[in-house]
């Protein structure tokens, strides 16, 4: 994981809880262009937030049951049946997509 997005320890939130929560008040970024931008930006965040949030119990389930004793063949194909957590990862690669093209046109406007 980058390290500017890791945060260890118990007094720090895991980032999506942070992102879900996320607004700014900061006036650097509260004039037209940027504060249109910085809507778009947090809408892209949270949208990257709940796909990781689908992406991580697929991981966390994975995890379950290949450490299970019982594990199956059916109870594999079952896991892999659902077609959201590839849609949620096609979703979270064109958020941070745009969530990346949008920081860069947000750090345009400041001076």
């Amino acid at each position: 994981m980058h390290a500017m997005l890791r945060h260890e320890g118990p007094r720090h939130r895991r980032l999506r809880d942070r992102v879900a929560s996320h607004e700014t008040d900061n006036s650097a970024l509260a004039c037209g262009a940027a504060a249109n931008l910085l809507l778009l930006i947090d809408d892209d965040l949270h949208e990257s937030a709940q796909a990781m949030t689908v992406i991580d119990g697929f991981l966390s389930s994975a995890l379950q049951l290949l450490s299970a004793t019982d594990v199956s063949r059916q109870k594999l194909i079952a896991l892999c049946a659902s077609d959201e957590v590839m849609e949620r990862m096609d979703t979270l690669s064109e958020t941070l997509s745009l969530l990346r093209r949008r920081m860069g046109a947000l750090a345009a406007t400041i001076r």
